[in-house]
């Protein structure tokens, strides 16, 4: 069995359990607002795609997920248009810290939720990084509809209980 899916079954007390927090999530995909624009700034080209496919899947293929591998070329990728959201890798050179990065990305002019995606981030870190700016963190092991889904619904304002 695939991590993420192993990590997001182990929330569950039984299968049935998963599918109902699943059909509950499911339920109120509809109510996110029209998001059309989501930037992916990650070093990583398979970790940048796993996150693409689970927003394809989630809100469907008429949605624009851009991926850019540098702060470099997503600084100039928002001064082109600015996303409705935007994840970010919680270490991307030079920079290696996404708090460093937050400023940057304000001062360009994106007021969205940033989202940091991390493969290792402790409590204290993602405390950090939320109070530093970031919307959530998303762990890299926890990129799947399920975990993406619900920080969606939390960025839309609807905090559902699974």
């Amino acid at each position: 069995m695939l991590p993420s899916i192993e990590l997001e079954l182990a929330r569950f007390q039984s299968g049935s359990d998963f599918v109902a927090a699943k059909n509950e999530l499911d339920r109120h995909r509809e109510k996110i607002p029209d998001w059309t624009k989501f930037l992916i700034i990650d070093d990583s080209n398979s970790d940048a795609a796993v996150l693409r496919g689970v927003l394809h899947s989630w809100l469907g293929y008429d949605i624009d997920v851009q991926l850019v591998s540098s702060m470099g070329r997503a600084m100039d990728h928002l001064k082109e248009g600015l996303p409705n959201v935007i994840f970010l890798d919680h270490i991307l050179p030079p920079l290696n810290d996404a708090a460093k990065v937050f400023p940057f990305l304000r001062e360009v002019g994106y007021q969205g939720p940033i989202v940091v995606v991390s493969g290792m981030v402790s409590q204290s870190k993602r405390r950090t990084l939320v109070q530093a700016g970031a919307f959530d963190v998303l762990h890299k092991d926890d990129m799947n509809s399920m975990s993406v889904g619900e920080i969606l619904l939390r960025i839309a304002g609807l905090d559902i209980d699974l």
